[in-house]
């Protein structure tokens, strides 16, 4: 009971970096806890300090967060639940390599795909599968809420199916400032802001993910990229450290794949 872990930890409110830190620590350490359990531990832990009116300083720390994504990461090796470093480094030098992309383009793709990394959000709980459906996925800027300049919330309007079981309705995730911009969402988001506004001067209502000519970022168009990506590593004789013969992302993300991509996923 997590009541039982802040009374064990002797915590008060509101908790520092340090206090905050040795409860996910133990959590980590001692319960055999779902990486998304853990997160949900800590959003509830924030929850307290709202319900307290207290300062959530400590949990603006985005060390914390860091805890957290490096539990997903642990818990996920020999799985096809996340995008593992390694994937995402290269597939940033397939997409820069991408001559089919302009460079906006390559900025609003690689923006999404780090929006998905470190928001532990599926590609299709923000991106329309195609230009005519799927209406009310299409983040809006006005659906980023920047809370300083190394942190902001991104608000899905549609949550994930285990939102929806759960009977949320929407779900907002969290997203810090990293250290390597090249890596960085806010990094890129800001970026990405600086090429849109200076061609066009963006309203709060448009879609975050759009092409140069207008057209939305679709799963279609990241499942290529990624196939394009895989093919040129099977070319190239590079191995892979996961047992799948396809990208982590999109077995994290079924809709970009089809019945029998997901049938040979599941038999390597």
């Amino acid at each position: 009971d997590l009541w039982e872990i802040v009374a064990r930890k002797k915590a008060h409110f509101p908790m520092s970096y340090q206090v905050l830190s040795q409860i996910v620590l133990y959590m980590i350490e001692n319960l055999n806890l779902a990486p998304s359990t853990l997160h949900d531990y800590v959003l509830a832990i924030e929850a307290m300090h709202n319900h307290r009116r207290v300062s959530t300083a400590g949990l603006q720390d985005k060390r914390i967060w860091d805890l957290v994504q490096g539990y997903y990461e642990i818990k996920g090796v020999g799985t096809s639940e996340i995008m593992d470093w390694s994937t995402l480094r290269q597939f940033r030098r397939e997409l820069i390599a991408d001559t089919t992309l302009c460079y906006e383009d390559e900025k609003a793709v690689w923006t999404a795909v780090l929006f998905s990394y470190w928001g532990r959000i599926r590609l299709g709980d923000f991106l329309p599968s195609d230009d005519h459906h799927s209406l009310d996925k299409r983040l809006a800027w006005k659906d980023i809420d920047r809370r300083s300049k190394d942190r902001l919330t991104v608000d899905l309007h549609i949550p994930s199916q285990e939102d929806r079981d759960a009977g949320i309705s929407s779900a907002v995730k969290r997203l810090h400032r990293r250290s390597l911009p090249k890596y960085c969402p806010i990094y890129n988001l800001d970026r990405l802001y600086e090429i849109k506004n200076r061609r066009t001067h963006i309203r709060q209502s448009e879609p975050v993910f759009k092409l140069e000519s207008g057209r939305f970022i679709r799963l279609p168009l990241i499942r290529q990229l990624f196939q394009r990506f895989e093919e040129n590593r099977r070319a190239s004789g590079s191995k892979t450290d996961r047992t799948h013969r396809i990208s982590p992302l999109l077995t994290a993300n079924p809709e970009l794949l089809t019945e029998a991509e997901i049938r040979s996923a599941a038999r390597h």
